[in-house]
């Protein structure tokens, strides 16, 4: 018997319909929406007073208010697609999120090559059976300026006391060069640093 998965089976494909442009699935997961609306109503004529009843009465209503909303939801992809200009739109949109989501990539990337020569010194330490304390921790969450010596905070391009700029960057693309780098890890370009 359909019972409260089978709901939330369905509100979830009209859902992912939706989100997606696929105007048959959502439609396909309405249209389940309202076949187990029909289906608890029944039930529910059959059973006689009591808690099974109430229940029946219970899933009916949900799946029929999410039916009526998802519904409507569908009317608006249904004429959305038909106006000119919606592919446009809908690539224009996709763009966009793929834009953002190299963004985010980017800056992840970027954050990961200021901290993985810390964390692998960290590792070292460990392999070499030392237990690791705070003061490991924060020495590799902190380095000192080449200019001044004071101590920098992770990821610090420049140096707060002394203002100077901290590590070699590439002259094509500014991503921070490693030392001793003779290219850059990056685009490839040759560094001008190293043997």
């Amino acid at each position: 018997m359909a019972n409260e998965r089978d709901i939330q089976w369905a509100i979830e494909s009209a859902e992912e319909g939706l989100s997606a442009g696929d105007l048959s699935a959502a439609k396909a997961g309405v249209e389940e929406l309202r076949r187990l609306v029909a289906v608890f109503e029944g039930v529910a004529e059959a059973l006689d007073d009591g808690e099974g009843k109430s229940r029946a009465i219970s899933l009916a209503d949900r799946a029929k208010e999410a039916a009526d909303r998802l519904g409507e939801r569908v009317c608006e992809l249904e004429i959305d697609q038909r106006e000119p200009g919606f592919d446009d739109r809908v690539r224009a949109r996709r763009s966009r999120e793929r834009a953002q989501a190299i963004g985010k990539i980017n800056r992840a990337a970027e954050v990961l090559s200021l901290v993985a020569p810390r964390v692998a010194g960290l590792i070292e330490l460990a392999r070499a059976g030392r237990p690791l304390g705070e003061m490991d921790l924060r020495r590799a969450c902190a380095e000192d300026c080449p200019h001044c010596g004071d101590k920098l905070s992770l990821g610090a391009r420049f140096c707060p006391s002394c203002g100077k700029g901290i590590g070699a960057t590439c002259v094509k693309c500014e991503a921070p060069l490693p030392q001793g780098a003779r290219f850059c890890p990056m685009c490839g370009e040759r560094s001008g640093e190293g043997g």
